[in-house]
């Protein structure tokens, strides 16, 4: 089973019974010598490098927030990348996302932090809320949020699933 990291930079999340990819824009690739991980250089605002529904479970930590807002052809970048984990996460496996809360001094401490993120954002995603701007975002690739809430009064920490 395929352990996705995206932007885990040098400290891939690691669990046990998956294969570890860690994917940033940095390349990391000497660090991971004594790592039981693999490391893949990839741009976020870039298709992701893998197939359709071929991922068993998608770490996201501390990573969305530092998203610029558009893409360079227009588009909104926040919205593609989620688009990219719906695309290539396998159904009924999870996607586990975290951000710093909107509410919470450290999402505004960082000067590269270009979006802040409250409770509800992530409904916008979800495929049992489905909204009629979905199609004009070109957000195309279904997940279900199953469990979406405030982690340690300083984080918003998602859950989905492929579908």
């Amino acid at each position: 089973m395929i352990l996705l990291d995206i932007g885990g930079g040098n400290q891939p999340h690691i669990e046990k019974d998956y294969q570890t990819i860690s994917t940033d824009r940095h390349d990391f690739s000497t660090d991971f010598k004594d790592l039981d991980a693999e490391f893949k250089q990839h741009d976020l605002l870039t298709p992701q490098p893998f197939e359709d529904n071929s991922i068993d479970k998608i770490w996201c930590h501390h990573v969305l927030e530092h998203l610029p807002h558009q893409l360079p052809d227009g588009r909104d970048a926040l919205v593609f990348v989620m688009d990219e984990i719906g695309r290539i996460l396998k159904p009924g496996c999870e996607a586990h996302i975290i951000v710093p809360w909107i509410e919470h001094t450290n999402a505004w401490r960082h000067p590269a932090h270009y979006r802040f993120f409250n409770y509800d954002m992530f409904n916008w995603f979800n495929h049992n809320n489905p909204t009629p701007d979905h199609e004009a975002y070109d957000y195309t690739h279904k997940m279900e949020l199953v469990k979406n809430w405030i982690q340690d009064d300083c984080h918003v920490y998602a859950i989905f699933k492929g579908l």
